[in-house]
């Protein structure tokens, strides 16, 4: 039935456009990873109950029928079956994907968007939308497992990567940034790195990004946090949890889960990155934190009213706003709009 449905789209759409075999295809994989029966070549993604999660399930699914992998967060340029199709069509096996163009017909100023662990600009999404300057976004895709040991696994080195990509010029100032999380200690540190070459200051927003406790023992401490404190449902099973490896949770099969393997192993290293990042610059620049209220969040990491970061960089010159909401929850339709006000204000408050 599934098949009947999709040529009866297709040949509804025959009567205006073409659809070749590689958008047919395609709206196979919409409707397998979306669950939905009557997909059609001009039918958007998100539109369709598509997600950030069911994105990584929807190029996965389409890595070996198109015979090539392009980012993830292409997705969000080209949502439909038929516009996704000219990408895979344009795609050149060899191209560099870590420069991600969010909004290309938009002609303002840059501004580099660092993504949260796992490192997918596609999240940004939701804000970008909102945002009511002509800022022109390019997010970074930080790279896979294979290229991490390669660079090196630790921020820094990530940092070093990332201005790689950026082709700047000798005499280009540092670049306008706003770093989600993880992201917002990479800006950071990318940010020190630049200065160092005697670089004029760029803008930092750094979107609820902590400095969290340092090394191992920092991460020791939140698991001791979490057992003293009894927040789970059985201490006993807590730590037995984190000795053993960890089940897979989701109800899915087997053959999904490895489908995102890939992307939690980079989640994986991007983590530890953080954790074991002990900073050796400090920043002169001004900086605006956006925090997010979430006391449970604090329990676990020491607060000195900058999230950590007055360590690295002048109190004097951090400019906190905060938002009545959780870390997780920042993208979602409430918070998201109050972030992007302050972001297109702050993108025009040059």
């Amino acid at each position: 039935r599934l098949q009947e449905q999709l040529e009866i789209q297709a040949g509804k759409a025959l009567t205006s456009h073409p659809v070749d075999e590689r958008t047919i295809a395609i709206m196979h994989a919409f409707s397998r990873v979306l669950g939905a029966e009557s997909i059609g070549p001009d039918d958007n993604f998100f539109h369709c109950g598509g997600n950030s999660l069911r994105a990584i399930q929807l190029f996965a699914a389409l890595r070996d029928p198109m015979r090539c992998e392009i980012p993830i967060s292409v997705i969000y340029r080209s949502p439909t079956p038929r516009s996704l199709a000219h990408e895979y069509a344009a795609i050149a096996v060899t191209q560099d994907h870590t420069l991600i163009e969010l909004n290309p017909s938009y002609t303002g100023q840059r501004v580099i968007v660092l993504p949260g662990i796992g490192g997918h600009p596609l999240g940004f999404g939701p804000l970008i939308d909102r945002v009511t300057s002509s800022a022109h976004f390019v997010g970074v895709q930080y790279p896979d497992e294979s290229v991490l040991d390669d660079i090196g696994r630790s921020l820094p080195a990530l940092a070093s990567w990332v201005i790689a990509k950026l082709g700047l010029n000798p005499t280009d100032a540092i670049p306008d940034m706003i770093g989600y999380s993880f992201g917002g200690s990479l800006a950071m540190e990318i940010a020190m790195q630049l200065r160092q070459d005697d670089r004029q200051h760029g803008r930092l927003l750094l979107l609820d990004a902590h400095l969290p406790q340092r090394g191992r023992f920092g991460k020791a401490r939140v698991h001791l946090a979490r057992i003293v404190e009894g927040h789970e449902t059985s201490r006993l099973r807590y730590i037995t949890q984190r000795l053993r490896s960890k089940p897979m949770t989701d109800q899915n099969s087997p053959e999904r889960a490895d489908e995102l393997d890939p992307y939690r192993a980079v989640s994986r290293i991007n983590r530890q990155m953080v954790l074991d990042y002990k900073p050796t610059l400090r920043y002169d620049g001004a900086i605006t934190l956006i925090r997010a209220l979430q006391p449970e969040w604090l329990k676990f990491h020491h607060d000195d009213g900058y999230n950590g970061f007055s360590a690295i960089a002048d109190p004097q010159k951090i400019k906190r706003v905060e938002i009545d909401a959780g870390h997780l929850e920042l993208f979602d339709a409430g918070p998201v709009a109050s972030i992007a006000r302050l972001v297109s204000e702050w993108i025009d408050d040059q």
